[in-house]
């Protein structure tokens, strides 16, 4: 769910009045191209609390409970279930809110509903549930109930998985990400990578293409193997649903952009900047935390020889990411992630806002946590322990420390 958007120049001259904003730190003005501007504060918003972990679904192979192999995403049922998608049982793995199995959607076969590289899930407003698949590239609907409703492959046909997929309000229409061609630079040069989304009608067709977005900075560390890693330090885009607008970060930026269905920005958020000028310690902390974290995973001999593959022949970013990930919630909010500096220490915080640009709170996310389903209320993603099992957590999340 993971950048410059090929725009026409927009003139940000302010045109409109100031808005009667919800919050002193909001100002939302309106440029001669009809865009909503609003420039927030990320400082001093207050703190939605997180809870202990409430759910906990998995276990170690014969230790009881329901084991996971390879969770791809998770949902929230209209009916309270939680939904799991596992890889390897190529299935909607369901639980009860207090984790109890109940049952599943789909399984692995060639027939009607029947699944094989699961790969993302979501739930419509209407409690229909929507599983991608991929090579081919297709989606599966179903009802409420888990009956099977239909099963849509693009046209012209997609073979890779995307980054991302998602419906567009109620599924009417998909934006899928265009993985066709290859975008490293022969010579292994870093380049910036960029990839087209397109919008595809609920039969499967493919409309237009939303835009071009910057995706990321990558080249090879080492030619003759063909080792690909990323720019150190470098930006990486996020495309995400914002209800029937696609949200898009460059990272390079401190600014989201909403654009319509035709590709057209509709709004921009956008918060001060920072310092963000990669001084000469940077590279050597980066290297360090690398190291720490490589000692409890490697043997003490291939460490050496790691560092050397990821660090040297990398092409070091000049600044900082403006933030990392920016994700959606299910209840509109926009997640984003704070990028965490080398040598920091800590758990990441996030920042989230309204789609109107009207800020909620900061969340500091437990440690360990990759989240896959966020909301007003909760929290639920994968953590691993210390044999690299997945299990699927919840945790509880606060009103605004001010509410």
């Amino acid at each position: 769910m993971r950048v410059l958007f090929v725009f026409s120049v927009l003139v940000l001259v302010a045109c409109g009045e100031t808005s009667d904003a919800s919050a002193p730190s909001v100002r939302t003005v309106t440029d001669s191209a009809g865009v909503e501007i609003v420039t927030l504060s990320l400082e001093g918003l207050p703190v939605c609390e997180v809870s202990d972990p409430t759910l906990r679904i998995g276990s170690l192979e014969g230790a009881g409970g329901t084991g996971l192999t390879a969770v791809q995403d998770v949902a929230v049922m209209a009916d309270g279930r939680i939904g799991v998608l596992d890889y390897q049982e190529a299935a909607v793995l369901l639980f009860e809110e207090d984790g109890t199995p109940a049952g599943r959607i789909g399984g692995r076969g060639e027939g009607p509903g029947e699944l094989d590289r699961v790969w993302f899930l979501d739930v419509l407003s209407d409690g229909r549930i929507l599983v991608g698949d991929y090579l081919p590239f297709a989606w599966h609907l179903y009802a409420p109930d888990g009956t099977h409703l239909r099963s849509v492959q693009l046209s012209p046909r997609l073979m890779g998985r995307p980054d991302f997929a998602f419906p567009l309000g109620d599924a009417s229409e998909f934006v899928v990400q265009d993985v066709s061609g290859g975008m490293i630079d022969p010579t292994g040069r870093f380049t910036d990578e960029t990839r087209s989304v397109v919008r595809y009608a609920s039969t499967g067709e493919a409309i237009d293409t939303v835009g071009d977005f910057y995706f990321r900075r990558a080249g090879y560390v080492d030619v003759e193997a063909r080792m690909v890693d990323f720019a150190l330090f470098g930006a990486r885009g996020s495309v995400f649903p914002a209800g029937d607008l696609v949200g898009y970060a460059s990272g390079r930026t401190p600014e989201i952009r909403l654009l319509g269905r035709d590709g057209n920005v509709r709004r921009i958020l956008r918060w001060p900047d920072t310092d963000r000028v990669v001084g000469p310690g940077a590279v050597a902390a980066a290297r360090a935390d690398m190291r720490r974290q490589l000692e409890e995973l490697l043997p003490a001999d291939r460490v050496g020889e790691f560092l050397e593959a990821r660090f040297d022949g990398r092409e070091v970013a000049e600044r900082f990411p403006a933030h990392e990930r920016v994700l959606a919630g299910t209840d509109g909010g926009v997640w984003i992630e704070g990028f965490v500096r080398p040598g920091s220490d800590g758990p990441s915080e996030w920042f989230v806002i309204e789609p109107d640009g009207t800020p909620r709170c900061r969340v500091a996310m437990p440690s360990g946590l990759s989240p896959l389903h966020l909301s007003r209320t909760r929290l639920i993603g994968v953590e691993l322990d210390e044999l690299l099992v997945p299990y699927v957590v919840g945790y509880d999340v606060g009103p605004p420390s001010d509410a």
